[in-house]
């Protein structure tokens, strides 16, 4: 695809003249080209696509842009349209990448842009301060290799912590009394045994109830997302799929005795049959569908789950409810990792990109706005404000699927909606903290009295008064601990052995819950092959990188 080009003096005229503002629209037009990470359910308006769309438009009129899809995809496909464009050695102009190993690649590939100078020429002060407020290692230096930034990393917050939703209305239904004290946490152990319960039950008739059901990819560990098992090894303090450092030493979690003692639970309920017996080949399609069909009543993830896998479950079912709960092993402790925002991706700029001020100026614009001048711009754009306030498009719609906030802004949010419904704090109050807030409050008190109870209304209500509450209930619980992540940089041996590695825990793990090895022999045999085939290595490489030992 060719590029529409600007002279030097152009170039030159319109970088001193537009730098905070985007490319005049007098001037010519700068076509960016991207990778779209999409996603299954993005609440567009019937008609709308992720290349035409509110966001886009928005951005190409605001910053005198087109933008251009050159591939979308999600899951798997996405995955594998990036390795392919990295295999041809050709890219667009950005695209979002998802893992560190793969912004090594590009960079030995000399494929991506070094965006030191032209993030600190052209980067918004809000957005600068965003970054800023992370701790080391999780902000802006995970994207650097050799003193450079080359990439713009997702920084999503302080991850909010592993939620279980429940169905409300078949606990109402059957009698069934969970969080007797109202703490709002209970055990994984209760959990399963309401699984039980349901499945006895089958709340909707559907002849065919589960348990417990997750997708392969997350029968191990992936970061904080939904329709996983973590939620049982987290409260079991075991951390597959996760570097930390344990009494001076670099561990990767999936080769713990922990990890080994939740897989052990795990196949014990596979054999009992709460475990969904095609828990190897279910794909997030077919676990949201089991909830949709009314088969399953649970759902573990983070707190925006409700906007993007339970609001299709409300919108066949509108006396659907869900109660959001922290787990916690049997002695009421919570365990919790803190920011998890290296799972969260980053964007990349080919090195031929010729504008890549555009690519800085479209991160100011969904991301480096204050408050103040965010209302502005639904002011001037309302299609804008009607996809933030009332549609709750899905963000992956904007140009970078990625989240961009300040580090704590979770816990903030949490207490000053907290504040408002407690009657501390006036509506005025919240619209100064932040403009967006006030929407949210404001859509939440709509759909508690009955006046609105859209989908997108209720994914709302469900999300922040239910979910995201929760944030802050964790930051006052005295039975919570918390783990560190550690996020290297790909090694040296990661670069030869770890696809094998990935594949061989994948494999391994997968068997051990289905009960097609077994627990001890299995779990052994693939700690010494891990060990074996490059994992000591790799662990004594990720020290010397941190420093740690």
């Amino acid at each position: 695809m060719k590029k529409k080009t600007l002279s030097m003096t152009l170039a030159v005229a319109m970088a001193v003249s537009c730098a905070a503002v985007g490319v005049s629209a007098e001037e010519e037009k700068v076509t960016i080209t991207l990778g779209r990470h999409t996603t299954t359910n993005p609440m567009l308006p019937e008609g709308q696509t992720y290349e035409d769309n509110a966001y886009i438009r928005m951005a190409e009129e605001e910053l005198n842009i087109d933008i251009v899809d050159e591939f979308e995809g999600s899951n798997e496909d996405y995955t594998r349209q990036v390795s392919l464009a990295v295999s041809a050695g050709s890219m667009p102009d950005a695209m979002k990448i998802l893992t560190q190993a793969e912004l090594r690649e590009l960079y030995e590939n000399d494929m991506i842009m070094d965006l030191t100078e032209v993030y600190e020429e052209y980067a918004s002060d809000e957005l600068k301060a965003k970054f800023d407020s992370y701790p080391e290692g999780l902000g802006l230096d995970r994207a650097m290799i050799d003193g450079q930034l080359m990439a713009l990393p997702a920084a999503g917050g302080d991850c909010a912590p592993m939620i279980c939703f429940v169905r409300q209305d078949w606990l109402d239904e059957l009698g069934i009394t969970m969080d007797e004290d109202g703490d709002r946490v209970v055990s994984y152990t209760e959990i399963i045994d309401v699984a039980r319960q349901f499945m006895a039950a089958d709340p909707e008739g559907t002849g065919n109830p589960v348990g417990i059901s997750a997708i392969p990819d997350l029968v191990w560990y992936e970061g904080e997302g939904a329709w996983g098992l973590n939620f049982i090894s987290n409260a079991m303090n075991a951390w597959p799929q996760t570097w930390y450092e344990k009494d001076g030493e670099v561990v990767w979690g999936s080769t713990t005795e922990e990890t080994k003692e939740w897989l052990r639970f795990c196949s014990d309920l596979y054999k009992e049959g709460v475990l969904d017996p095609q828990i190897g080949t279910r794909q997030w399609d077919d676990v949201t569908a089991l909830m949709t069909n009314g088969q399953f009543g649970f759902a573990f993830g983070a707190g925006h789950t409700p906007s993007w896998g339970l609001v299709n479950v409300y919108s066949l079912n509108q006396d659907c409810k869900y109660k959001a709960f922290l787990v916690s092993d049997e002695n009421g402790v919570v365990r919790h990792k803190h920011s998890d925002s290296a799972q969260q991706g980053m964007v990349v700029v080919s090195k031929d990109c010729e504008h890549p001020e555009a690519i800085i100026e479209i991160a100011n614009l969904f991301y480096g706005k204050t408050s103040e001048e965010q209302a502005a711009l639904k002011e001037k754009y309302p299609e804008f404000a009607e996809y933030e306030d009332v549609l709750k498009v899905d963000h992956s719609c904007r140009p970078f699927n990625i989240n961009v906030t300040y580090y704590t802004s979770n816990l903030d949010d949490a207490v000053m909606r907290d504040k408002y419904f407690k009657g501390e704090v006036t509506i005025e109050d919240v619209e100064a903290y932040k403009e967006s807030q006030r929407k949210t409050v404001e859509t939440i008190e709509a759909y508690m009295s009955g006046e609105d109870t859209a989908p997108a209304t209720w994914a709302t209500y469900t999300a922040s008064y239910e979910a995201y509450s929760l944030v802050k209930v964790l930051d006052e619980y005295e039975k919570a601990e918390w783990i560190t992540p550690l996020f290297p940089s790909t090694t040296d041996t990661m670069k030869t052995n770890w696809a094998n590695l990935e594949a061989l825990e994948a494999e391994t793990f997968v068997k051990i819950v289905t009960g097609a090895v077994d627990v001890d022999e299995g779990f052994d045999g693939f700690v010494a092959q891990w060990k074996e085939q490059g994992g000591d290595q790799i662990c004594a490489e990720v020290a010397a990188q941190l420093g740690i030992g």
